[in-house]
């Protein structure tokens, strides 16, 4: 009941081109979008759709570290403009990315921005972890890495 009502919240929250869903990720589908995980990097088109696979217990907070090391963060409870709330985010299990209309806070000089995340070819890794803010490649940490032409 709980896990259906975060999914529900998640669904009506969710801005900047992320939206999330609470059904497990899927076998492929014909119409299904590609799927990243932390076990192997996934190549996406300019533009492109992927789902991004959290599985079931994951870490509450998620950032994106692009191919310039800017850190952009998409769910974390002390960032005023996160995308969602970390309740909503604990209840995915996958969600969907959207390459071209992705965007994240990021800072300049200490002030939030809001700024699209996939503006040029390369590495981009997604951080799913325990705290973006002490520890953001450590121990509770899973990274998943998505190569963007």
């Amino acid at each position: 009941m709980v896990r259906e009502f975060f999914s529900s919240v998640a669904a009506l929250v969710l801005t900047f081109g992320i939206f999330g869903s609470s059904e497990a990720a899927a076998p492929a589908k014909a119409n299904a979008l590609p799927m990243a995980t932390s076990a192997t990097l996934l190549t996406v088109k300019n533009e492109g759709s992927f789902t991004l696979v959290l599985g079931e217990h994951h870490p509450p907070k998620l950032a994106v570290i692009d191919p310039d090391d800017r850190f952009f963060v998409l769910v974390e409870s002390y960032v005023l403009n996160s995308s969602m709330t970390e309740e909503a985010f604990l209840a995915l299990t996958s969600l969907p990315i959207n390459t071209k209309t992705l965007e994240g806070v990021t800072y300049n000089d200490g002030e939030e921005m809001i700024e699209n995340v996939f503006t040029k070819p390369g590495l981009y890794q997604f951080i799913v972890s325990q705290g973006l803010a002490v520890d953001p490649q450590g121990k509770h940490t899973v990274t998943i890495k998505v190569k963007y032409e």
